[in-house]
């Protein structure tokens, strides 16, 4: 037996399709009107390389700014954690940096604020 069933959505409107609308809109944005291709197989290849890169190297802000086969595979955690890393080893390069330049300041009789 089969059964049917009626999927209702309103065009264009992003809460019931979204995410299938920000897809396309990034398709369009960043693939098919950039290269414009002139040919139904150039069309093709250019939207399978889109989607190679779109899943293993675009970052996606939603996700953090990682990529999903990132995200699919369980590295967010790492990737968050040598992200917070480097960005407190640069606060702390920051902090020597002003140290030392306060300390130049004083050495040379201005007094730094």
């Amino acid at each position: 037996m089969l059964f049917l069933y009626d999927a209702h959505w309103v065009y264009l409107n992003t809460f019931s399709n979204g995410k299938i609308e920000r897809w396309h809109q990034s398709l369009k944005k960043e693939c098919i009107r950039p290269r414009c291709p002139l040919s139904l197989e150039e069309a093709r290849r250019i939207v399978a390389d889109f989607v190679v890169y779109y899943n293993t190297r675009r970052l996606h802000s939603a996700l953090g700014y990682i990529t999903p086969k990132d995200k699919l595979e369980g590295r967010e955690n790492e990737i968050f954690a040598t992200r917070d890393r480097k960005i407190e080893e640069a606060r702390e390069q920051r902090k020597a940096r002003r140290r030392a330049q306060r300390q130049r300041a004083v050495a040379a009789g201005m007094s730094a604020r």
